[in-house]
């Protein structure tokens, strides 16, 4: 899997991650200049192996865009997965989800919401649904919140939304 090790932290420490309790071999993109992800440098780190890249739209410090639609166009021509962190983008510009597999933003940026909430876009068919992690009154279907004999997750990407999660910020 493809990243950029010098991204937000939001986007790098969970693919490290799964290096470190996956072995998941990740592949560390090198710019000349902090933040300039340019199709030409992703796709020269793409081989035959590759399974995923990720990215984010907007490099957070410098501002440089993400080609991510020549990126996307040719990711898709090679079977390759694309995850694109569009926190710094989606709310500010257009952004086409027809060149991505999966897209995730929190809202509390350009789409002036609050903290924790936010979108996690899957493009339909792009592979089987993982399964959830955990299981709560809003991802296992509970019509009209009643408990059911057998856990059965929503079809939907709600499958992934457990319920109410706690906020806390240290610094109060």
């Amino acid at each position: 899997m493809i990243f950029y090790p010098e991204d937000y932290p939001a986007n790098v420490y969970p693919w490290q991650n799964l290096e470190a309790t996956r072995g998941v071999r990740i592949v560390p993109l090198k710019p000349a200049r902090v933040g300039e992800i340019t199709p030409e440098l992703v796709l020269a780190a793409v081989t035959s192996k590759t399974k995923l890249v990720a990215l984010a739209s907007c490099h957070f410090l410098t501002g440089y865009r993400l080609d991510y639609r020549a990126i996307g166009e040719e990711l898709h021509k090679r079977g390759v997965l694309f995850c694109m962190d569009g926190i710094q983008s989606v709310g500010a510009t257009a952004v086409d989800v027809a060149y991505v597999d999966f897209l995730s933003a929190d809202s509390h940026k350009w789409m002036l919401g609050p903290s924790g909430a936010g979108i996690f876009y899957v493009k339909k068919g792009t592979l089987q649904p993982p399964s959830p992690r955990a299981g709560g009154f809003v991802d296992i279907h509970s019509p009209n919140f009643i408990a059911q004999p057998e856990i059965k997750f929503e079809s939907t990407a709600r499958r992934y939304e457990p319920g109410s999660l706690y906020y806390w910020d240290s610094k109060e």
